[in-house]
């Protein structure tokens, strides 16, 4: 599959935009604050100081919090570490990614337009794309004249669309298709409790 318009940010491009920005927002739970103290999810030792609660993360806290997937093995088991809704494994962190660049948005929502093209520059030099730097500019421009930057997310399978099944002796998730394909379509096209 050929893909255009595409853009590939490195983690150092994340950790130097986080700090670009004064850091982003996030409310870590007891089992999340205590992953990032206790491994090396946060790269330097001397950030491994989060708390429990909300607070402000630097790039390599924010980073390590977006990465975390489960806990440091104790007693031949790796530990679960929580989302606030509940969430552990890939789930918690894909939900971490999610509400992390949720917390990025609001935090680059409160810049002037002056502060993007700033913020441009840190983030050029780290990223893969196949764009020229002057659409990337006029996109730029773009958003900032539409007035909004909502973001909508979406992530499959969707939570009652997979069973878990195990196969060859791996634990496997096994997308429900028809379930998966129809909330992703009604999420694009913004059908859902509309009569099809």
């Amino acid at each position: 599959i050929k893909v255009d318009g595409y853009a590939e940010v490195n983690f150092d491009a994340f950790v130097e935009v986080i700090n670009a920005v004064g850091g982003v927002e996030a409310t870590l739970t007891e089992s999340e604050a205590v992953n990032l103290n206790d491994t090396n999810y946060i790269k330097r030792k001397k950030y491994r100081n989060v708390k429990v609660g909300k607070q402000v993360l630097n790039g390599y806290q924010a980073l390590g919090y977006c990465r975390i997937r489960h806990g440091k093995m104790k007693n031949g088991r790796y530990p679960a570490v929580l989302t606030a809704s509940g969430k552990g494994d890939d789930y918690g962190r894909t939900e971490r990614q999610r509400l992390g660049m949720q917390a990025l948005l609001k935090k680059v929502k409160s810049m002037s337009p002056t502060e993007w093209m700033e913020l441009v520059k840190v983030i050029l030099p780290n990223v893969k794309t196949d764009l020229k730097e002057d659409e990337i500019y006029s996109y730029l421009l773009a958003v900032v004249k539409m007035g909004t930057m909502d973001l909508k997310q979406f992530s499959l399978p969707t939570d009652d669309g997979y069973s878990s099944q195990v196969i060859d002796e791996q634990q496997c998730l096994v997308p429900d298709l028809v379930k998966n394909k129809t909330a992703f379509r009604d999420f694009v096209y913004e059908e859902k409790g509309k009569k099809k």
